[in-house]
Protein backbone atom coordinates (compact mmCIF):
# COMPACT_ATOMS: atom_id res chain seq x y z
CA UNK A 1 0.00 0.00 0.00
CA UNK A 2 1.05 3.56 -0.90
CA UNK A 3 -0.04 6.71 0.89
CA UNK A 4 0.66 10.01 -0.25
CA UNK A 5 2.63 12.24 2.15
CA UNK A 6 2.50 16.18 2.43
CA UNK A 7 5.76 17.87 3.08
CA UNK A 8 5.98 21.74 3.93
CA UNK A 9 9.72 23.59 3.87
CA UNK A 10 9.53 25.84 6.86
CA UNK A 11 12.28 29.30 5.84
CA UNK A 12 13.14 30.97 8.50
CA UNK A 13 15.14 34.60 7.79
CA UNK A 14 18.71 35.10 8.68
CA UNK A 15 20.37 38.48 8.71
CA UNK A 16 23.62 38.22 7.66
CA UNK A 17 26.24 40.83 7.88
CA UNK A 18 26.98 43.09 5.02
CA UNK A 19 29.02 42.55 2.66
CA UNK A 20 31.87 44.34 1.40
CA UNK A 21 33.47 44.70 -2.07
CA UNK A 22 37.23 45.44 -3.06
CA UNK A 23 37.75 48.73 -5.55
CA UNK A 24 41.18 48.26 -6.83
CA UNK A 25 42.21 51.97 -9.37
CA UNK A 26 44.84 51.09 -11.39
CA UNK A 27 47.52 52.97 -13.59
CA UNK A 28 47.90 52.50 -17.64
CA UNK A 29 50.18 49.71 -17.02
CA UNK A 30 47.94 48.05 -14.56
CA UNK A 31 49.47 48.41 -11.72
CA UNK A 32 47.68 48.85 -8.32
CA UNK A 33 47.53 52.52 -6.97
CA UNK A 34 44.87 51.97 -4.47
CA UNK A 35 43.01 49.02 -3.14
CA UNK A 36 39.50 50.06 -1.60
CA UNK A 37 36.87 48.41 0.92
CA UNK A 38 33.42 49.48 0.58
CA UNK A 39 30.33 48.01 1.86
CA UNK A 40 27.80 46.75 -0.39
CA UNK A 41 25.61 49.05 -2.13
CA UNK A 42 27.70 52.17 -0.65
CA UNK A 43 30.41 54.38 -2.28
CA UNK A 44 33.52 55.16 -2.17
CA UNK A 45 34.11 59.07 -0.93
CA UNK A 46 35.73 61.27 -3.41
CA UNK A 47 38.60 61.38 -0.84
CA UNK A 48 39.54 57.49 -0.87
CA UNK A 49 39.89 58.74 -4.65
CA UNK A 50 43.80 58.45 -5.87
CA UNK A 51 45.04 61.49 -7.39
CA UNK A 52 45.49 61.40 -11.34
CA UNK A 53 48.18 59.49 -11.97
CA UNK A 54 50.74 60.63 -14.49
CA UNK A 55 52.22 59.19 -17.31
CA UNK A 56 55.25 60.45 -19.37
CA UNK A 57 53.96 61.32 -22.66
CA UNK A 58 49.88 60.86 -22.14
CA UNK A 59 47.59 63.05 -20.57
CA UNK A 60 45.00 61.74 -17.51
CA UNK A 61 41.45 61.88 -19.56
CA UNK A 62 39.22 60.08 -16.62
CA UNK A 63 38.84 56.50 -14.86
CA UNK A 64 37.49 53.62 -16.04
CA UNK A 65 34.02 53.01 -14.48
CA UNK A 66 31.69 54.05 -11.76
CA UNK A 67 32.68 53.22 -7.86
CA UNK A 68 29.31 54.30 -6.70
CA UNK A 69 26.61 51.75 -5.63
CA UNK A 70 29.33 49.31 -5.47
CA UNK A 71 28.18 45.99 -5.75
CA UNK A 72 30.92 43.62 -6.26
CA UNK A 73 34.54 43.90 -6.29
CA UNK A 74 36.08 45.84 -9.22
CA UNK A 75 38.81 47.26 -11.07
CA UNK A 76 38.92 50.99 -12.06
CA UNK A 77 41.75 51.87 -14.71
CA UNK A 78 43.58 55.47 -15.55
CA UNK A 79 42.35 56.25 -19.14
CA UNK A 80 44.69 58.39 -20.94
CA UNK A 81 45.35 60.51 -24.50
CA UNK A 82 48.32 60.51 -26.26
CA UNK A 83 50.33 63.66 -26.16
CA UNK A 84 51.11 65.00 -29.79
CA UNK A 85 53.70 67.19 -30.25
CA UNK A 86 54.54 68.90 -33.27
CA UNK A 87 57.88 69.18 -34.26
CA UNK A 88 59.36 72.13 -36.95
CA UNK A 89 62.64 71.82 -38.67
CA UNK A 90 64.71 74.91 -40.24
CA UNK A 91 67.84 74.83 -41.99
CA UNK A 92 66.86 77.68 -44.25
CA UNK A 93 69.79 79.41 -43.33
CA UNK A 94 72.01 75.94 -44.54
CA UNK A 95 73.47 76.35 -41.07
CA UNK A 96 74.63 72.96 -41.13
CA UNK A 97 75.79 72.78 -44.88
CA UNK A 98 72.66 70.68 -45.85
CA UNK A 99 70.32 71.91 -48.09
CA UNK A 100 67.38 69.53 -47.66
CA UNK A 101 66.27 67.67 -45.43
CA UNK A 102 65.79 64.02 -46.25
CA UNK A 103 62.85 61.20 -44.74
CA UNK A 104 65.28 58.43 -43.69
CA UNK A 105 62.35 55.86 -44.35
CA UNK A 106 61.37 57.05 -47.67
CA UNK A 107 64.23 59.27 -48.96
CA UNK A 108 61.79 61.89 -49.98
CA UNK A 109 63.22 65.15 -50.01
CA UNK A 110 61.20 67.10 -47.38
CA UNK A 111 62.81 70.76 -48.04
CA UNK A 112 64.94 73.48 -46.09
CA UNK A 113 62.52 72.74 -43.22
CA UNK A 114 59.00 70.91 -42.45
CA UNK A 115 56.58 70.74 -40.06
CA UNK A 116 56.21 67.34 -38.17
CA UNK A 117 53.80 66.21 -35.74
CA UNK A 118 54.74 63.52 -33.27
CA UNK A 119 52.32 61.33 -31.06
CA UNK A 120 53.66 59.99 -28.19
CA UNK A 121 52.85 55.79 -28.08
Amino acid sequence: MHEDIIVSAMYELIELPNAFHVVRFLSKDGNELTSIEVESGQSVSEDDVPEQPTETGYTFNRWSGSWMNVTTDIDICALYTANTYTVTCDNSSNANGVEDFVDAKTGAILGPSYVLTVTYD
